[in-house]
């Protein structure tokens, strides 16, 4: 165990039967060290340290500095959940060449800026659930060419207006499930070659409407617990179209659903809830 000289304390241990990998612990449930004091991180307050996966967990941080981590090209996976994040400056995440995570999970963000993600050409997962953020803005993102899985469940969000996803080709994992979504452009997810999408748990009135591209690895649509009253069989016509073949059956003659909260799909299973 090795105590590296930075802006604050940290431990990094080397994990056992994979050389040379460094997991980084600033606090967890096990982790050796409690620092829950800490309010912010500053400009350089983590930097030069060998590990592929950095966790600071558990705290009381309200706000990330611009440049916050530097000289940390190995670093894969970055937590910084369970915090009291209301704040994420312009470039805080600059200059992490590798990295292919951010997770800022059950924290108190309400507004993301448009510099936030630059300069990672490699991230593929960000997840900003349990949160407040209110809108979903495309150009957040638009730095990370390589995004795959976008999790922004548990939020207040309320509209995918039509461009919202049109600069991302990568993805394949959408969850805007438990927000607070009204309206969906048709068109929103038209192109995208996805895989799993979740939009259940909001205040959507119709889907019939949504363009979707399944691709031939689609396994996953969920938009149950939403305010549906009808959905047309030409829906679910095109939706059973792309489980030709994933051994289920499903009768010629799919009828409308009246009076239902939504419609869970799966490539194993199919349930539909017509309760209150």
């Amino acid at each position: 165990m090795a105590v590296f000289e930075t802006s604050i304390p940290v431990v990094i241990r080397n994990t056992f039967f994979i050389p040379f990998f460094w997991i980084f612990f600033v606090i967890g449930v096990h982790s050796p060290i409690r620092l829950q004091l800490i309010r912010s991180l500053n400009s350089g307050a983590i930097s030069s340290i060998p590990t592929f996966e950095l966790a600071i967990i558990y705290n009381e941080i309200e706000v990330i500095r611009k440049n916050a981590f530097r000289n940390l090209s190995r670093l894969e996976l970055l937590y910084l959940d369970h915090n009291n994040i209301a704040s994420v400056e312009s470039y805080a995440f600059e200059n992490l060449p590798s990295v292919k995570g951010i997770y800022l999970r059950n924290n108190n963000i309400d507004v993301i800026k448009k510099d936030t993600f630059v300069n990672l050409p490699n991230l593929e997962n960000i997840y900003i659930n349990n949160n407040k953020l209110k809108k979903f803005d495309q150009n957040w993102f638009l730095p990370t060419p390589k995004l795959r899985r976008l999790v922004l469940h548990d939020n207040q969000i309320t509209s995918l207006q039509r461009a919202a996803f049109q600069d991302f080709r990568f993805l394949i994992t959408i969850d805007f499930t438990n927000n607070k979504l009204r309206y969906i452009h048709p068109e929103v997810f038209y192109g995208l070659q996805l895989e799993d999408l979740s939009l259940g748990g909001n205040e959507l009135t119709s889907f019939d409407e949504v363009k979707l591209s399944y691709s031939s690895a689609f396994y996953r649509l969920e938009i149950e617990r939403n305010k549906f009253t009808y959905l047309s069989p030409r829906f679910f016509n095109e939706v059973f179209n792309v489980i030709d073949n994933n051994s289920i059956i499903f009768p010629d003659a799919v009828p409308a659903v009246r009076d239902t909260e939504g419609i869970v799909y799966t490539r194993k299973s199919i349930a539909m809830c017509v309760c209150r």
